[in-house]
């Protein structure tokens, strides 16, 4: 036990330092310039206050329906005008797709609406009204893998 116990203060001694030592003060060599891409406070991309260089990042919803109405066919029109449309202003767009939005119907495709196995669940959410989907449809969960299959490979570079 003895030997154990200078075995510890022998180690200890050997890499202990003064806080003096290992501390010291370095001046940095740089400046910056304008806020960092992927950093910094995010915008609504159709917010009045997003034409500042003080932002990278836009902020977006978009809804499955508005991409999707029939079976394997894709209309990224509204992404690309969106993507534009940030990149002209010089920031990065994050989206949301989504199928629930409070208050609102869902944004599933009208092909998947139209199946007679789909059905969606009305409810409440903040008060208001909401449509759900039905998430035992088994081409609702098959479309949601493909779309964002198809999203990556079109938009990942």
């Amino acid at each position: 036990m003895r030997s154990a116990a200078l075995l510890l203060l022998a180690c200890h001694g050997l890499f202990a330092q003064p806080a003096a030592a290992v501390l010291k003060p370095v001046a940095l060599r740089s400046s910056i310039t304008r806020v960092q891409p992927m950093t910094g406070i995010v915008l609504w991309d159709d917010s009045e206050k997003r034409n500042t260089r003080a932002i990278q990042l836009e902020f977006s919803y978009m809804r499955y329906s508005d991409v999707v109405s029939q079976p394997g066919v894709y209309d990224w029109s509204l992404v690309e005008q969106k993507l534009e449309a940030i990149a002209k202003r010089g920031h990065q767009a994050i989206f949301r797709f989504h199928y629930v939005y409070p208050g609102k119907q869902t944004a599933v495709p009208a092909y998947i609406k139209a199946l007679p196995d789909y059905q969606e669940t009305k409810g409440k959410t903040e008060g208001l009204d909401t449509w759900f989907p039905d998430w035992e449809n088994a081409e609702l969960k098959r479309f949601t893998k493909e779309f964002h299959t198809r999203f990556a490979a079109r938009y990942e570079k």
